[in-house]
């Protein structure tokens, strides 16, 4: 025996009193007796259990529960991982736990998935849940990361009549934030107090009950900074104040208080990539040179090629993302709306600002914030040219400059340091051209920054990838699932999804991703169904509990937003794009889809305003309303109370583990949700058409089916169906 395992040895003898107490404790309820101790000789072996609580073992029960092993764990510091020492998993064994925890211990019952339970409870004491992540038996076997982006992970393996898989277990920290749902007020339309047709903060106020109501938690408010309304109050002049077109500071903190009062959170919008043009710090920077905050946005002279701007690079709303100013012979970046100018936050000076204008609002209350296109604060320094994509354009898309950017960790991490850490707070940034990898970085619990990111993955996939968002490419469901279960296995246990369709920036989904005409009840019920049993926190648009759709105006002088009025000036006006193509495009992809009215009920203007609105609203109101779904036991709104209800009471739903099943079905997107010994079967129907599914035959004791939007005999068997029409069913199974 060598001296490094003889010192192990006697490390064991000294400590194996209160070893064997713990795991007699554990065993003992199971009716078993500890019988034996096994360790094998390689390299160090560490110990979890008893008093050393910062080592890692692994327990074992043979199949005929006779005995009880320990088998102890060593560190491969050339795989870089924590390896069991020379045992391997006979298929006598029914199970293998291996805990790392900096206060567990190992926990064990070996017959059937109970086992799960016991170690749930001892996690809930701590303050912690599981989730169970499956994979396929043999991928994990022998082997555990010791790194799970500072994590705490435990390693099952399970072969039993339930299945022959292993499965990770991730010991993931309860927050308020993942439990939440989360509504998206757009104040501008959400409800008009004083008849002037715009909405306002008192609106919001008169409506708070409905919002408790309904059962959501947070509530985003849309900014309602003072602004020129180039973006819709995107482009901000007075980062401290609230619009007087929305009220004033007086009416928002009595919002904020009737919010707390209810038990109801606010998060708002930081928008901080750009800022108005009316802003104090702009209008002194456009003074000179040397003025002392000229530095807070990015200036740059003429191409001393071209004489014209410094670089190619196109904005967001189509032309140049530069504008000239004559007075100082330069260029300033916009990646926005020329009424947007980006800041420069290679300033400390600026950012500095910045984050005492977040203690601001925190101080005075703020439960978190919305971060606006946060992923492109930090830009290459030279400013080099984009590629070209196309010879009849002369500005071209410069993201891989931009999106992303070299230091935009390092500036994260300094407001997280000097502001975000301070507080418990809700934090999700709005994140384009973002992959998995970057959300991982960005959302880990360990050194990550924001508590979950927006992606855009989903809601790029029937754009054109090389035309964009306005060439339209219809979308299909194997796309769908290869996006989202991607997002959710890929972040399980290493960061957190954000679940959205809809918000200010995007169409109505029921328009875009289901049927606004024959079903667009059952579609829209489907929809959140499936998007709402996902792992993640979901978000809810204004106009969406009720299935609000697309506006579908025929003329372009009913439309408002910047963005819609470029790309008709460019692509009709300049480029000679035939106009209903144009139209056509724009009657579906239009931020204003999203930015019509809210329909509270069936008078004139749909009870938002007494006056004039802003923007038209869609001609539907009359059929699709607050009012006349108040009254409806099976309508969208009622559907939607129902969904967020059972977020509350089953655990399941918030952080059961995510495992897709049927993968190659073309109508039917089907997943598991596992936690402890309970499952959620999620099955959807993406088609108006009847869409039969087999399922695997998935062994339980009971199911039930908790929600769906058509009725189902309770007899009727869950391993062959057939879903009708746009269908979703849940079903929980024990």
């Amino acid at each position: 025996m060598s001296e490094a395992f003889g010192a192990i040895q006697n490390t064991l003898a000294r400590e194996m009193p209160s070893v064997v107490k713990n795991l007699k404790s554990d065993v003992h309820r199971f009716g078993f007796e500890l019988k034996n101790f096994v360790a094998r000789e390689e390299g160090e072996i560490y110990l979890a259990c008893g008093e050393n609580r910062d080592v890692l073992s692994s327990v074992s029960v043979s199949s005929d529960s006779s005995s009880i092993s320990l088998h102890p764990m060593t560190w491969n510091s050339t795989l870089k991982r924590w390896m069991l020492c020379d045992v391997t998993l006979p298929s006598s064994f029914h199970y293998t736990y291996l805990c790392k925890t900096s206060k567990g211990e190992v926990h064990l019952e070996p017959r059937e998935p109970r086992c799960v339970n016991v170690a749930e409870e001892k996690m809930k004491e701590q303050g912690t849940t599981l989730q169970v992540e499956s994979v396929k038996f043999g991928a994990a076997a022998e082997t555990m990361d010791e790194e799970e982006n500072g994590k705490h992970v435990m390693q099952v393996w399970v072969k039993d009549e339930w299945n022959s898989q292993s499965s990770r277990v991730y010991l993931a920290k309860k927050e308020w934030w993942k439990e939440s749902v989360v509504y998206q007020i757009y104040p501008r339309s959400f409800c008009d107090s004083n008849g002037d047709g715009v909405g306002d903060l008192r609106g919001i106020i008169s409506k708070l009950d409905y919002l408790q109501d309904l059962g959501v938690d947070v509530i985003w408010l849309s900014p309602v900074y003072p602004s020129p309304n180039a973006d819709n109050g995107y482009d901000i002049s007075d980062y401290r104040g609230i619009s007087s077109e929305f009220g004033g500071m007086e009416d928002w903190e009595e919002l904020i208080s009737e919010m707390h009062k209810r038990g109801l959170k606010l998060i708002m919008d930081l928008v901080v990539n750009h800022t108005s043009d009316e802003h104090f710090w702009f209008k002194e920077a456009k003074k000179g040179k040397d003025n002392p905050y000229r530095d807070y946005y990015i200036w740059r002279p003429k191409n001393p090629t071209t004489q014209k701007e410094p670089n190619n690079w196109a904005s967001f709303f189509s032309g140049s993302a530069w504008d000239y100013d004559e007075a100082s012979d330069e260029y300033y970046l916009h990646l926005f709306s020329k009424k947007q100018p980006d800041l420069n936050w290679e300033n400390p000076k600026l950012r500095e600002e910045i984050f005492q204008m977040m203690e601001y609002w925190l101080k005075k209350g703020v439960d978190g914030f919305r971060m606006d296109v946060i992923n492109v604060i930090s830009k290459v320094s030279d400013f080099p040219d984009a590629c070209r994509t196309g010879d009849d354009c002369a500005y071209h898309w410069g993201g891989q400059y931009f999106v992303n950017g070299p230091k935009l960790l390092q500036y994260l991490q300094e407001m997280k340091e000097k502001v975000l850490s301070k507080y418990n707070l809700f934090t999700v940034g709005e994140t384009p051209f973002f992959s998995v990898k970057d959300a991982i970085k960005m959302t880990n619990e360990k050194d990550g920054v924001v508590n979950m990111v927006f992606q855009f993955e989903l809601m790029d996939m029937d754009s054109c990838p090389q035309r964009g968002k306005w060439y339209i490419t219809p979308w299909q469901l194997k796309n769908v699932k290869a996006i989202m279960s991607g997002w959710q296995s890929a972040l399980q246990g290493k960061g957190w999804n954000s679940l959205y369709l809809e918000n200010h920036d995007q169409p109505r989904s029921t328009s875009r991703f289901a049927s606004d005409s024959t079903y667009r009840v059952e579609s829209s019920k489907m929809l959140a169904t499936w998007l709402h049993m996902m792992q993640g926190t979901p978000y809810v648009y204004q106009g969406q509990e009720i299935g609000m759709t697309n506006a579908n105006f025929d003329s372009i002088e009913d439309y408002k937003d910047v963005e819609t009025l470029n790309m008709y000036k460019e692509h009709v006006l300049e480029k000679n794009r035939d106009e209903r193509d144009a139209m056509a495009a724009i009657q579906k992809k239009s931020r204003d889809n999203a930015r019509t009215p809210m329909h509270w009920n069936d008078s004139p203007h749909a009870g938002f305003t007494q006056g004039e609105p802003w923007i038209r609203l869609n001609p539907n109101y009359r059929e699709i309303n607050v009012e006349v779904q108040k009254k409806d036991p099976k309508s969208v709104l009622n559907y939607y109370k129902k969904l967020i209800r059972l977020r509350k009471e089953y655990p399941i739903i918030v952080y059961g583990s995510f495992a897709p099943i049927c993968e190659d079905h073309t109508q039917i997107y089907a997943y598991l949700r596992t936690l402890g010994n309970e499952r959620l079967l999620v099955l959807s129907n993406f088609t108006q058409e009847d869409a039969s599914i087999q399922l695997p035959d998935f062994p339980h004791r009971s199911h039930k089916l908790l929600i769906g939007n058509y009725d189902v005999a309770i007899t009727e068997a869950i391993t062959e169906m057939t879903l009708k029409p746009f269908e979703s069913r849940v079903y929980l199974l024990q």
